[in-house]
């Protein structure tokens, strides 16, 4: 994730993120240790899935924007869009 675009703080927008998202699964954790309710931790498990999925939105909008960008003004679109579709394959996925 080597961005070399102006103004971009791609690094810092995902490590925060993260930050949040792993303090949220530590939530979980002791709502299981401390026995919650089976649906209060399905509603806390489902915004740390719905977090993750937001922080791959923002790297394949990343990798899109700059990265594929990138790529193509450097004459390489045929490898470039190969390995965009094997991108967006894996985000599919989630």
């Amino acid at each position: 994730m080597d961005c070399k675009r102006e103004g971009c703080d791609l690094t810092a927008k995902l490590t925060a993120k993260l930050s949040r998202i792993e303090g949220q699964v530590r939530g979980v954790n002791k709502m299981v240790l401390d026995e919650r309710t089976c649906e209060d931790i399905l509603v806390q498990l489902a915004a740390v899935t719905k977090a993750l999925e937001g922080v791959a939105k923002d790297l394949l909008n990343h990798h899109i924007n700059h990265c594929v960008l990138d790529s193509i003004e450097n004459g390489k679109i045929e490898d470039t869009l190969d390995k965009l579709a094997v991108a967006i394959e894996y985000y599919s996925k989630i």
